[in-house]
C-alpha cells in the first residue's frame, strides 16, 4: 500500500519510502529532482550507542536537543558545496521539505523524526581514518516534530510555513553559512602534523559522556590553580556546571569566584548561548568550555563592553590545555571495545 503521509514516531521500511517518494536507495541524503529543481530531500541519520559510534567514527551525526548535526557528503578528502551538499543549501532560498528519518536498527524500518529546517552550515577541520586533516561541511538542522502528521500532498506548504514561523521566532539566531572562530594551538603544537594530533584529541572528547565531561572540566580546573572546585547539580543551576575560586598563587586576583559552563557539543556555540551564560552569572566573569567551536558572533558577544566578560575555550584550545596540564584521560574516555 502506498503511503500518503508520514507520522512522527512511526516506522517506514525501504519499500514504503520507495512507493511513496519514488526514490530508489534510502540512506544518507537523497534528493528528488525534477527538471533540475529539488522537490524534496530525504535525510537518514543513525542512532548508535555512543561507545560503538565513538570507536567507529567520533564525528558521527548526532541529535542534540532539537538539532540534528549532520556531516556533508564525501568520505575522503576535502568536502565541497557541490552535488547533494549544494542541494541541501538550496533550502535557504526555497523552503522545500526535507524529511528526516533515523535508522535505529529496527526491523520495522526507519523512524520519522519530522520535517527538517536547515539553520546553518559551516566548514570544520576533522581528522580522517588515516590521521590526515581534511575540511568538511557541517549542517545543523532543526527537527520539527510538529505537525505530528505530514500529508505528502501538503509537505511543501507545511515546510514553508514551519520555516517562516521558525525564522520569526528566532530572529537573533545565526543562519546560513556562518564563520567559526577556531583556535590555533599556542604552546606545544606548531605544525600541521601536530595540529592533526590535537584534532585527534578533540575527536576523542566528542565521545565522552556529557556528565563525565563536566568532571573532566573540574579536573582540569583544579590542576590550574583553583580551589573549592565542584560540579553543580544537574538541574536548577541556571546553566552553571562548575564553580571554583582562584587560589592565592594568583597575586592580583586571589579568591575570585568563577563560574564555568561545559558543553560537550558537536554543534556550534553561538551568540545566544554566550548571552544566556552571562545572564546566569553571579561571579565577576564566566568561562564557557566546549568540545565544538564558537561562531564569530559568539566571540563578539563575549567581548561586549560594559558587560561581564565571558572567556571562551573551544575544543581545540581545551584539548591543548588538557595536554599541557597532563590530565589523565583514561577514566573519561569511552571504551572502544
Amino acid at each position: 500500500m502506498q503511503i500518503d503521509k508520514f507520522v512522527v514516531g512511526d516506522y517506514y521500511n525501504n519499500y514504503d519510502l520507495y512507493k511513496s517518494l519514488a526514490i530508489q536507495n534510502v540512506g544518507g541524503v537523497r534528493p528528488k529532482i525534477v527538471n533540475g529543481v529539488v522537490q524534496f530531500i530525504v535525510i537518514t541519520t543513525s542512532n548508535e550507542d555512543v561507545n560503538i559510534s565513538f570507536a567507529r567514527n567520533p564525528y558521527a551525526d548526532r541529535i542534540e536537543g532539537d538539532l540534528l548535526v549532520y556531516t556533508g557528503a564525501g568520505l575522503a578528502g576535502d568536502q565541497q558545496i557541490v552535488g547533494v551538499n549544494k542541494r541541501i543549501v538550496e533550502q535557504y532560498a526555497r523552503p522545500f521539505p526535507i524529511f528526516g528519518f533515523i535508522n535505529e536498527g529496527s526491523a520495522k524500518g526507519r523512524r520519522f523524526l519530522g520535517l527538517l529546517e536547515l539553520v546553518r552550515h559551516y566548514r570544520e577541520t576533522q581528522i580522517d581514518s588515516t590521521r590526515q586533516l581534511r575540511n568538511v561541511w557541517i549542517f545543523e538542522f532543526r527537527i520539527h516534530p510538529n505537525p505530528l502528521t505530514v500529508p505528502l500532498a501538503m509537505a511543501s506548504q507545511l515546510s514553508a510555513s514551519i520555516i517562516l514561523e521558525s525564522k520569526s521566532r528566532t530572529k537573533d539566531e545565526e543562519r546560513g553559512e556562518v564563520n567559526l572562530a577556531v583556535s590555533k594551538p599556542e604552546y606545544v603544537y606548531e605544525d600541521e602534523k601536530n595540529f592533526a594530533e590535537i584534532e585527534d584529541f578533540r575527536a576523542k572528547l566528542l565521545g565522552i559522556n556529557p556528565y563525565l565531561f563536566e568532571e573532566l572540566v573540574k579536573d582540569s580546573i583544579e590542576r590550574n590553580g583553583f580551589y573549592n572546585v565542584s560540579v553543580t547539580k544537574r538541574s536548577g543551576d541556571g546553566g552553571i556546571d562548575v564553580v571554583a575560586s582562584l587560589d592565592h598563587s594568583h597575586f592580583f586576583a586571589p579568591d575570585i569566584f568563577v563560574q564555568f559552563q561545559a558543553k560537550r557539543w558537536k554543534h556550534s556555540v553561538g551568540r545566544k548561548e554566550v548571552a544566556e551564560l552571562r545572564g546566569s552569572l553571579e561571579s565577576p566573569f564566566g568561562v564557557l568550555i566546549t568540545t565544538s567551536h564558537f561562531t564569530n558572533q559568539a566571540i563578539q558577544e563575549a567581548k561586549e563592553k560594559n558587560r561581564k566578560p565571558i572567556v571562551l575555550i573551544d575544543g581545540t584550545r581545551f584539548s591543548e590545555i588538557l595536554t599541557v596540564l597532563h590530565v589523565p584521560m583514561e577514566k573519561y574516555l569511552p571504551r572502544s571495545g
